[in-house]
């Protein structure tokens, strides 16, 4: 199994870095600077914010379901006190979205303590912070992305503070299933 997954992975970092997946999630691929005019005071903000997801990370991944209902609503929270006004006027409307694309995940996973069903709501939440990181960045800190080809059925990714992987879509059980995409420095 651990043969197969290994390389499962290897095939789909090939696919993902042929299509540019890798290119950075500090701004756009496409030549704009949509992270250009961000303030260091929003950044610090959604680096606060990011240490509470981190924690859901963690706690989804030793299947504390109650626990993580709970960090769902903290992660909430912690984002939706990240004060929008300090970004470029053209930026507010797509922060605006990605917090209602939070709010619904972070819903989802706190209405629940199924745990697969949290780990489904998890990827959404991570898809949704992966992009904020990639439009907002650098944070205050280093983040490593990672990805797990098996998670929640279809395969997914995950961002993470420490550098050695813990797999929340599967917690102990394949602890270490999952490759480094980036890592993605902190802001100077």
């Amino acid at each position: 199994m651990k043969k197969f997954c290994m390389s499962f992975l290897i095939a789909l970092l090939m696919l993902f870095y042929a299509n540019g997946f890798s290119a950075g999630l500090h701004g756009q691929t496409d030549g704009s600077k949509k992270s250009e005019g961000i303030s260091a005071d929003f950044r610090t903000q959604l680096s606060e914010a990011m240490k509470i997801y981190f924690e859901l990370e963690k706690t989804i991944f030793d299947g504390k379901t109650k626990t993580a209902a709970e960090k769902a609503i903290s992660v909430q929270k912690a984002f939706f006190a990240v004060e929008p006004g300090s970004l470029p006027e053209k930026l507010v409307p797509g922060w605006q979205e990605q917090i209602r694309d939070l709010q619904t995940a972070t819903d989802s996973l706190a209405s629940t303590e199924d745990l697969f069903q949290q780990r489904e709501a998890f990827l959404e939440v991570s898809n949704v912070l992966i992009a904020m990181v990639k439009d907002y960045g650098p944070l205050d800190f280093t983040l490593y992305l990672y990805h797990c080809p098996m998670a929640v059925n279809a395969g997914g990714h995950w961002l993470t503070d420490a550098e050695e992987i813990a797999n929340p879509y599967f917690g102990e059980e394949m602890a270490t299933c999952g490759t480094l995409v980036k890592k993605v420095g902190a802001k100077q």
